[in-house]
């Protein structure tokens, strides 16, 4: 099984990469749309508390910043 990633446009289908396919090969085509992530304010308000005291002159430590983007996982 081979798949390839790619974008639909212009009734077309675009890959990622270019791919070299044997000639008169089957092949199935699965059409996802992409959902955008959409986040609270409350969200957007801790994310940019977290941005403005990385680049404050106090900015936060080593571990402070480990702690956050492990909470995040």
């Amino acid at each position: 099984m081979l798949v390839i990633t790619g974008t639909f446009e212009n009734e077309r289908f675009i890959p990622d990469r270019p791919v070299s396919l044997p000639q008169r090969k089957k092949a199935i085509v699965i059409i996802e749309e992409e959902k955008p992530v959409e986040f609270s304010i409350q969200e957007r308000i801790a994310a940019a508390e977290r941005l403005v005291g990385v680049a404050s002159n106090n900015p936060m430590t080593i571990e402070e910043i480990r702690n956050e983007r492990l909470a995040r996982q």
